[in-house]
């Protein structure tokens, strides 16, 4: 399952087709969600695609393999990170391995 930190697309007034990144009080107001989604699925393996996801997922104490956002040329970087993390074995919850 892939989810965003900002559920929603978040566009340029009058433009329902742009994208930007979301504002600071948007993440914040989809942190809540964040929090109930990751609730209800507690043996989730976390990635996070870019520092907004590793943000919003450390708000809400959550740790997360940060994996590079595969925008603005970084779709290679990004395949790669998550073959790679995908590969290795889930952290033990307690922290030892």
């Amino acid at each position: 399952m892939l989810w965003n930190a900002f559920p929603w697309h978040p566009h340029r007034r009058g433009e329902c087709y742009s994208n930007r990144s979301p504002t600071r009080a948007e993440c914040s107001g989809g942190l809540v969600i964040l929090d109930a989604l990751l609730e209800a699925m507690p043996q989730a393996r976390l990635f996070a695609v870019g520092r907004h996801a590793q943000r919003a997922l450390s708000v809400i104490g959550r740790e997360a393999v940060l994996l590079r956002h595969p925008a603005q040329g970084g779709a290679v970087q990004f395949r790669h990170a998550l073959r790679q993390a995908m590969r290795e074995p889930p952290a033990a919850a307690d922290g030892t391995d």
